[in-house]
């Protein structure tokens, strides 16, 4: 590939960048486990916290094609991949550094102090390598970072699957999106029964893929509205009742998880058509809800929503280490850290090191 059509300056929905913040908060609040069983409803919320990350999965489709593929001005294949490892990267080797010193406790009391160090030595290659979704999860140092291993195919693929789907989905992109969708069903239905106890997340790769597609078509379908009214939103009254519908969607498949386990079905599989319709809302409407998720300290929250994905485990880690003890008394102190941990990574890591990389690398 040499160019795609697009413009990387494109600009960005704030509503979008945004809402990512609270998925990032949703998956920090299942990897502590706040809520105990007894407390029905928020338990089941939390149990299902790592389906935010099929939410990024959607979301990252829509944003990438959104920007690469909705435009008219070419974008060069080096700027490309320069620009994405300098958006993920960086604070991506940050993180893992920071959790190597749990990953190395957690094994000095089964292996000795010299032998537990060279056995997460040799578990750091393919962690920078960004390849551990092919290793079993308790071997993943900070367990988020499988999904970037996730994203960094993504990235290798977009620019051929990403224009192939743009093209392929113009006159067609609800059919595009159902295809895609049943694919996954019926991926997640062979894996869950011939492999339900499986700890390998590149098995589960052309599901996530999929979620990617949903995203990449969605963008087509958004395209499509502004192509025939460049001044079109949804009405208030349209993206109310699609909002609604998928909250109903949401808590019939979160209360039922069981049940559809029993059918082989995965909840966070059945709820890719729930993210792509609130992601479609949140970039196509002008609501209430979008006005306030643009607000600047909205949009800040959601530029740091990377950092407080990364860095939440990492953070607990090495608190645990020092013998604090992290309970549902400390959370709120817990959480604001990683907040504002994530907030000033933002800042003053993330952002100055991806200007730099890509001045040096374009």
């Amino acid at each position: 590939m040499q160019t795609m059509e697009g413009q990387s300056g494109a600009p960005k929905i704030g509503s979008l960048t945004s809402v990512r913040f609270f998925a990032a908060f949703l998956v920090l609040i299942h990897h502590y486990a706040l809520f105990p069983r007894e407390i029905r409803g928020f338990w089941d919320i939390q149990q299902v916290g790592y389906a935010a990350v099929d939410f990024f999965f959607v979301l990252s489709g829509f944003i990438m094609a959104t920007v690469y593929l909705a435009g008219v001005k070419p974008v060069h294949a080096r700027s490309y991949y320069v620009a994405r490892f300098a958006r993920i990267y960086p604070l991506y080797i940050l993180s893992i550094f920071l959790d190597l010193p749990s990953a190395w406790y957690t094994r000095v009391n089964a292996h000795g102090f010299f032998s537990a160090m060279e056995r997460v030595l040799l578990l750091l290659v393919p962690n920078i390598l960004m390849i551990q979704i092919w290793l079993p999860w308790p071997k993943i140092i900070n367990i988020p970072s499988w999904t970037l291993s996730t994203e960094a195919v993504f990235y290798l693929l977009f620019p051929f699957l990403g224009v192939f789907l743009w093209r392929k989905s113009k006159s067609a992109p609800f059919i595009t999106m159902i295809a895609l969708f049943c694919f996954m069903l019926l991926f997640n239905f062979f894996l869950l029964r011939e492999y339900p106890d499986n700890e390998i997340h590149g098995f589960q790769l052309p599901i996530h893929v999929s979620e990617f597609g949903i995203g990449i078509v969605l963008s087509r379908l958004y395209a499509n509205f502004k192509l025939r009214s460049p001044g079109w939103v949804l009405s208030p009254g349209r993206a109310w009742a699609i909002l609604f519908s998928s909250a109903c969607v949401i808590a019939i498949v979160v209360g039922n998880r069981a049940i559809l386990l029993e059918w082989f079905v995965k909840d966070s599989t059945a709820l890719s058509p729930c993210f792509a319709a609130v992601i479609f809302v949140l970039a196509a409407s002008r609501i209430s809800l979008t006005r306030m998720l643009e607000t600047k300290w909205m949009v800040l929250l959601g530029e740091a929503s990377f950092a407080l994905y990364l860095l939440h485990v990492p953070i607990a880690s090495l608190a645990k280490m020092a013998g604090v003890e992290l309970s549902r008394k400390e959370f709120p102190v817990y959480a604001c850290f990683c907040v504002g941990a994530s907030i000033l990574s933002y800042l003053y890591i993330e952002t100055p090191l991806r200007k730099r990389i890509n001045a040096w690398l374009r």
